[in-house]
């Protein structure tokens, strides 16, 4: 795709650490991105353009927000990009979202990907670009700690189910939604993928909460001047842990299949506290009627995507 003969260089191996480059810029119209890129990667980079400036408006759609500034799309040749989880593309914490240059990237994670290089990148973007505005609007309250599944579950589900019609098809309809009945039928539950994988698996539960509620009433869990993120919950949409552990558990059945009869009882029976949501919060999915989530600090940490890990 893009001449990139180029020297390989030393980089440092501690994780997000990348060496400097120098970078060639691309503008997308009418979005708050910007494309950078390497020398030789010019192809790359229009293809990446473009891709965001199609899908920006959809975001926009569905999760209205006022971009807290630029936003930096940085193509990393493979000789200089580095990531510990071995992804192909990740939002680094602030507005800066980092990925191999297309001609580089050799589908080392979803080899069956590699002849939809642009579903792939269209799904890093929108994914990893829905994290910015998130994270504003975490930060515009008290920024407090939410687990891992409540910040990554919501962008995946954003990227998976509300703004491409051919990534529905990909991540969900054909693979996902049939992993995740697999997993009821092998026993295990439905939890399995939200434990496992904080991005395939949340996303499920959000698809629940944006049907029950809507995509930009949800969004406003994050923007919430709440000590945490049950107050927040309860704030904007009115619900306890155990609400929400109900309404998923019906819904997952009607939706997955399994039978969670028992479960379903012993939530309608169980009363909530302040002490009770408090040690929700703490102890994530080790709760007897699976509260899903571990705590991770969403600002302090980066995002890798899904697709990836």
């Amino acid at each position: 795709m893009a001449d990139h003969t180029q020297e390989e260089s030393e980089c440092d191996t501690e994780p997000d650490t990348l060496p400097d480059v120098e970078w060639n810029e691309l503008n997308v119209a009418d979005t708050p991105m910007v494309v950078r890129y390497e020398d030789g990667y010019k192809e790359d980079a229009e293809m990446i353009q473009g891709i965001a400036a199609a899908n920006y408006p959809s975001i926009q759609d569905v999760y209205p927000h006022t971009p807290p500034g630029t936003v930096t799309l940085d193509l990393y040749s493979e000789a200089h990009y580095i990531h510990p989880h071995d992804s192909s593309g990740y939002w680094s914490g602030e507005r800066s979202i980092r990925m191999i240059t297309p001609s580089d990237y050799d589908g080392r994670r979803d080899p069956d990907n590699e002849d939809r290089i642009d579903d792939y990148y269209t799904h890093i973007i929108i994914h990893e670009y829905t994290h910015v505005p998130q994270k504003a609007a975490l930060q515009s309250g008290h920024a407090y700690s939410t687990p891992g599944w409540f910040v990554e579950g919501f962008s995946e589900a954003i990227t998976v189910y509300e703004t491409n019609d051919g990534l529905r098809e990909r991540y969900h309809n054909r693979r996902d939604s049939e992993a995740m009945k697999q997993n009821v039928a092998n026993g295990h539950g439905y939890l399995m993928l939200m434990n496992t994988d904080p991005w395939r698996g949340s996303m499920h539960v959000f698809r629940y909460l944006f049907e029950e509620y809507s995509v930009e009433k949800v969004a406003t869990m994050y923007e919430q001047d709440a000590e945490n993120f049950v107050e927040a919950m309860d704030m904007a949409l009115g619900i306890t842990p155990i609400d929400l552990q109900l309404g998923w558990l019906e819904y997952a059945s009607n939706e997955y299949g399994g039978d969670y009869s028992e479960d379903i009882d012993g939530l309608k029976n169980a009363s909530v506290t302040p002490e009770s949501q408090n040690e929700s919060e703490k102890t994530g999915n080790e709760n007897t009627s699976e509260q899903p989530g571990e705590d991770t600090d969403s600002t302090d940490t980066d995002s890798s995507t899904r697709e990836s890990r």
